[in-house]
């Protein structure tokens, strides 16, 4: 099974315990051995997998199966939860998750990069779900994170 890294996470996370991981990972003969080691790989091998991965749970919390989305230009595409009887659905939405510094001033996304994001999610029949997930230090310099979603859909008078 080929899964993406924020699948595995979440799987490694809600089916181990502290010390021992469930999944095999093997990457150059580099067997993982719990989730210290396993997220550590996976840093290096996605520098951005904080964010997605805090994007990716706060889309499962809500009750969406993220799959991956890379032919439509984003990082999820989100299925309703379907009976194991249902053998076919089609994704609502196309999810795109942005990373933001608190303290920035600066938008997490431009405002062409959305509007590029969206004429292609109508061309595909979705809708646009931006999840912002916001990155601040705390006074003891701990990084909090905190995930939102903002649905997109075009405006018809």
């Amino acid at each position: 099974m080929c899964l993406t890294l924020e699948e595995a996470w979440y799987l490694a996370w809600l089916s181990t315990s502290e010390h021992s991981v469930l999944l095999e990972i093997h990457e150059n003969d580099l067997h993982v051995r719990n989730r210290e080691e396993c997220w550590n790989l996976f840093l290096k091998l996605d520098p951005a997998f904080t964010i997605l991965q805090c994007g990716y749970c706060h889309l499962r919390n809500c009750g969406w199966v993220p799959k991956a989305g890379s032919k439509y230009g984003v990082q999820y595409v989100l299925y309703k939860p379907r009976p194991p009887h249902q053998s076919h659905s089609h994704a609502e939405y196309c999810a795109l998750i942005v990373g933001h510094m608190v303290e920035d001033k600066q938008p997490a996304v431009s405002w062409t990069e959305v509007h590029r994001h969206h004429r292609l999610a109508l061309q595909v029949g979705k809708a646009l779900v931006l999840v912002v997930v916001s990155l601040s230090l705390s006074t003891d310099q701990e990084c909090l994170l905190h995930a939102h979603t903002i649905e997109l859909r075009r405006w018809q008078p």
